[in-house]
């Protein structure tokens, strides 16, 4: 570790060192606790001296001179990176519940960012008109009857919920909506965390985006598309795709997101950006967590830009693999996850 190195005499100054000016920097904020738990979880016997060394390390975002970390997780809707891809797959599917079809289709890779997109498209339409009510349905370990429960929460607060069966929850979920749709009003069903989708959810599914007056949204990678009853994708209206980044958009993403947090958009040097995007084969949440670890190790080593160097022993410092095999590290909800 970093305090062992310059014990050892390896020439690498210590963390207090760098930031000794830094006395103010608070001894518990969510963000050190995040940071804290993170690194607990992702270092094998990680003691409670290296823990506290890396709290002292929160204190890189004064040193790159940052308002706010560029590659944490978006405060709200409008925060979310959007070029490319991602602003095209937006479009199609605000055309998509604008037009009001019955079923779309949002496919990519997991960390690719179709969860953002979603809730990035639901609560931006709910802010440009008061006549539609999405419903954000996560499919990961539920059971159908939690399913209808989520939804009749959404759609309506004060109903008395846990109660009654599947059945009888169906029935109330299918006359809010034509209730809603009486007066104008539509209603947007998106199912997300479909990955491992059961038959029994995948029924639920069938009766709910069946229902008239409403606009089915429905969250999957390739392999999980391959799976599902043919139905489906005939029925689907329209097909969103969210493919992993090539160079040219990650380099965009740096130095837009860099930029939105008041700090320079050359901290990361071309190569850095080249390889970290190697690294991520492209994928959003990988790309944002190596650079935010790069951006520590940067600033504890006192280098005046992150370089290859830096992103390579970042990941082999925590033991990475180049390639699919990224540990439980990428499960984190990160910028564009």
């Amino acid at each position: 570790m970093l305090t062992e190195c310059n014990a050892k005499g390896c020439g690498r100054p210590s963390v207090e060192e760098i930031f000794k000016e830094n006395t103010d920097l608070p001894a518990k904020t969510s963000q050190l606790s995040d940071f804290r738990h993170a690194l607990q979880a992702f270092v094998p016997n990680f003691t409670k001296k290296y823990v506290q060394t890396a709290e002292a390390f929160m204190s890189y975002l004064r040193y790159w001179k940052l308002k706010t970390n560029p590659f944490g997780a978006p405060q709200s809707f409008r925060d979310i990176f959007l070029a490319g891809s991602v602003e095209e797959a937006l479009a199609r599917g605000d055309f998509l519940v604008a037009q009001r079809k019955k079923l779309g289709l949002v496919v990519g890779p997991s960390g690719v960012g179709k969860s953002t997109l979603l809730q990035h498209l639901v609560h931006s339409r709910v802010f440009q008109t008061t006549n539609e009510h999405p419903c954000l349905l996560r499919l990961l370990g539920q059971t159908p009857f939690d399913l209808t429960c989520q939804a009749l929460e959404q759609l309506d607060p004060d109903s008395p919920i846990g109660v009654g069966s599947i059945e009888q929850n169906v029935l109330r979920i299918s006359d809010m909506v034509m209730s809603l749709r009486t007066v104008g009003h539509h209603t947007i069903l998106v199912f997300d965390e479909t990955s491992a989708i059961t038959e029994a959810q995948l029924e639920l599914f069938a009766r709910l985006s069946r229902i008239p007056g409403v606009t089915s949204l429905l969250s999957l990678d390739e392999e999980s598309l391959v799976d599902l009853p043919r139905w489906v994708i005939e029925q689907s209206d329209l097909r969103m795709d969210l493919p992993p980044w090539d160079l040219g958009l990650v380099a965009e993403y740096f130095e837009l997101t860099i930029s939105a947090v008041g700090g320079d958009p050359e901290i990361f040097d071309a190569q850095s950006i080249t390889r970290i995007q190697e690294l991520a084969e492209g994928i959003p949440r990988r790309i944002a967590q190596i650079a935010d670890l790069a951006l520590v190790s940067g600033a504890v080593r006192r280098k005046k830009q992150v370089n290859v160097e830096i992103v390579e022993d970042v990941c082999n410092e925590f033991t990475l693999t180049i390639g699919s095999n990224f540990p439980v590290f990428w499960d984190g909800q990160q910028l564009n996850a």
